[in-house]
């Protein structure tokens, strides 16, 4: 006779189960850098697998992999077709290397032993208001990875991802047809700018970084500097911003500084800015989960923060601008323009 155990609910709808499982996020983050490292979602590329050619291809035991592959199956991002027999899901292929939209060096990132050490003092960083990362390694995450080449590399390539996939965004969801010049402030290796210099064949651009992310620029932005469309600028934002442009960009900049630094930062641009310029913010949103965890992370690696409109209103108002509007997108960024306070004397529009 076989007994059956009674269940008084599913675990599906336990709020213990979702409450631990919670507690085992150190955990999930692993595995989807496991994923990653392992190019899981590349030996899948061309279908479903047995758990015994992915192991070859691996190098993992097949038994320690399945077990892997299982919990990667919970977490939504391969399915078991068969019983040992592996495929990937729409989000699973977002680990794959070899595509637009890849999110695998963004795992390798934030998995990374430098970035997830920090986590343990983020009460620390709550009481105190200075970053975790700072208190760990006695240095900010910037000045940190300058002496380490390999955590650089690292960093670099997972903000590369993330902007192939912004600029994109940017590009379909703020029209820049109009526009003469833009300034890119801290652009990084350049593939936001590239990206609007090559869809807009009339806008001229100025990137403005550190000299190692402007060295890095060259390579992207290269076609557009020789053809006389692009200036690369190096230096520290914090002391001063190219003049004259048309649109100043700042994306995903803000949200690693405090407050007081980012004054500093949006003064500098109104100062370069003309009185027919505009400002525009680029940062995820703060009213989804991504944007949420995204501010705690700012606040433990940066001591920075994520601002809603009207904590941005405020900074604006004290460089002299004022929001004009905020535009959501099918991404986690939200974009949000900003111009010259004495505008709106000439017929311009407050964002309500």
């Amino acid at each position: 006779m076989t007994t059956t155990l009674p269940t008084s609910q599913s675990p599906d709808v336990s709020p213990a189960h979702h409450l631990l499982a919670m507690m085992f996020g150190t955990v999930q983050a692993q595995l989807v850098r496991v994923a990653a490292q392992l190019r899981i979602a590349d030996h899948l590329k061309d279908g479903p697998q047995p758990i015994a050619a992915l192991a070859a291809a691996t190098g993992i035991p097949p038994l320690a992999l399945a077990r892997v592959l299982r919990a990667l199956a919970d977490l939504g991002l391969v399915l078991e077709t068969e019983t040992d027999q592996f495929t990937c899901t729409p989000m699973g292929e977002l680990l794959r290397s070899d595509t637009s939209d890849s999110l695998r060096n963004y795992a390798l990132l934030t998995g990374s032993e430098w970035i997830v050490q920090p986590w343990p003092r983020l009460l620390e960083s709550l009481q105190t208001g200075t970053s975790a990362f700072e208190q760990v390694f006695g240095l900010p995450l910037y000045a940190y990875i300058q002496q380490h080449q390999d955590a650089a590399a690292i960093f670099n390539d997972a903000l590369t991802a993330i902007s192939r996939q912004e600029a994109i965004i940017l590009r379909d969801v703020y029209d820049f047809s109009a526009v003469r010049t833009v300034v890119d402030v801290g652009g990084g290796q350049g593939l936001v700018l590239a990206t609007l210099l090559d869809t807009y064949p009339s806008l001229h651009g100025t990137l403005l970084d550190l000299p190692p992310a402007v060295a890095g620029a060259q390579a992207v932005l290269q076609h557009f500097i020789a053809s006389g469309r692009c200036q690369l600028q190096s230096g520290d934002f914090f002391r001063s911003v190219p003049v004259g442009g048309e649109v100043y960009l700042l994306k995903r900049i803000l949200p690693a500084f405090n407050d007081t630094q980012a004054l500093t930062l949006l003064r500098n641009c109104r100062e370069a800015m003309t009185s027919e310029s505009r400002l525009l913010v680029a940062d995820p949103d703060t009213s989804s989960l991504y944007g949420r965890l995204f501010d705690i992370a700012m606040l433990g690696i940066f001591d920075g923060r994520l601002r809603t409109d009207a904590e941005l209103q405020e900074l604006f108002a004290g460089a002299g601008l004022t929001l004009t509007r905020a535009i959501g997108t099918r991404s986690t960024l939200r974009l949000v323009e900003g111009v010259p306070i004495e505008r709106l004397s000439d017929g311009g529009t407050r964002m309500k």
